[in-house]
């Protein structure tokens, strides 16, 4: 017979696990990657009206598959001109606009969404510094994360990393200095630093936003950055776990940074690297990041609520891929749903892509 104690701390271990629980896997769709349905190389996509958008940067379009996984349509080809791209990367949507970064072109690609998977070019919008990161706040204005500066001059201009860029003037609403995102007390120190640390680590950066805070976080640091939308305060959090490894630099990482890449994605795998952030429509804040171990990538999802208190950390998949930035991420906040793009070789060298869905509690 069971007493009373033990009944109660069993009874305590079942409700603390789906209390913690918070994240549900919906399914896996096997993508078809016969002929011209073949993604390249893709680092951004999107769900949308039960279709799948891949941006296939190499390949220059957007490839659109069912939830079967079977490809419906192609948009955009090689090119410059109104429905082309050269290198297209970033991309987020609306319920008006599809915003599609080209870093070739160095030019914001805005498209006019008619419904179902056809778009319409509208116009380009210039972009001198390429964002890592961006996110619609409104038809009139984009949230940034990446790099941008005031002034001509090279090193002694102040620099920024978070922004609002306007889409009808030339204008930006400046949000995190550099230093404060790399965390460093002046911009001398964020220079000097960047050239020994920050650039050998990942310096990239996610963000979004709710209703009342924007959210930024860089690739090489567990720690968000929240900023009040009206009075800009700026607060911070993250909690660092036993499954997140720290960034460190080794003497081969310096020494293989831009010369012997095997040797560099070595380095690089011994520790953990922030992949995206997130804002649910219940204002919860998620934080997904990647480690590699037992060689599989295995990709944690944190949950925290608004008022920055740590409510989970879940391992939602463990990939074969070949590399952690090839494992692309999309949250739909309108159904709660976080899609992950994933690939792994198959026997026979080839390159097998897979959409997980997760419904995010």
């Amino acid at each position: 017979m069971i007493s009373k104690r033990k009944l109660g701390i069993f009874f305590h271990i079942i409700v603390s696990f789906v209390l913690v629980s918070k994240v549900n896997k919906v399914h896996t769709i096997l993508l078809d990657q016969s002929n011209d349905s073949f993604i390249q190389i893709s680092r951004s996509f999107f769900v949308m009206n039960e279709r799948i958008f891949i941006v296939d940067s190499k390949a220059g379009n957007i490839k659109i598959f069912n939830m079967d996984g079977r490809l419906k349509n192609i948009f955009g080809k090689k090119g410059a001109g109104p429905n082309e791209f050269l290198l297209p990367s970033n991309c987020d949507i609306s319920s008006e606009y599809l915003f599609v970064l080209d870093r070739n072109q160095r030019h914001f690609l805005v498209f006019d969404w008619v419904g179902g998977s056809s778009f319409q070019y509208k116009k380009k919008l210039f972009s001198l510094y390429l964002a890592d990161e961006f996110k619609i706040l409104h038809k009139d204005h984009i949230l940034i994360a990446g790099y941008n500066k005031i002034g001509k001059q090279q090193f002694n201009s102040k620099s920024y990393h978070f922004y609002i860029q306007s889409l009808n003037k030339d204008s930006n609403e400046f949000l995190l200095p550099s230093h404060i995102a790399f965390g460093c007390n002046s911009h001398k120190e964020y220079l000097s630093r960047f050239a020994t640390e920050f650039k050998y680590v990942g310096r990239k950066g996610f963000c979004d936003f709710d209703s009342k805070y924007y959210y930024f976080i860089l690739q090489s640091n567990l720690k968000v950055i929240k900023i009040d939308r009206k009075t800009k305060e700026i607060s911070t959090f993250g909690k660092t776990t036993e499954n997140y490894m720290n960034p460190f630099i080794s003497k081969r990482l310096k020494d293989s940074f831009g010369k012997k890449i095997k040797i560099y994605w070595e380095e690089v795998k011994k520790f953990s690297h922030i992949r995206n952030i997130f804002v649910t429509k219940s204002n919860m804040i998620g934080v997904i990041y990647s480690n590699w171990k037992n060689n599989r990538i295995n990709i944690f999802l944190q949950l925290y609520s608004q008022d920055q208190t740590f409510k989970s950390e879940e391992l939602l998949l463990s990939s074969l891929s070949d590399s952690i930035f090839d494992i692309v991420f999309y949250f739909n906040k309108s159904k709660n749903q976080l899609y992950i793009l994933d690939n792994e070789p198959t026997e026979d060298d080839d390159i097998m892509h897979k959409i997980h869905s997760f419904n995010v509690l």
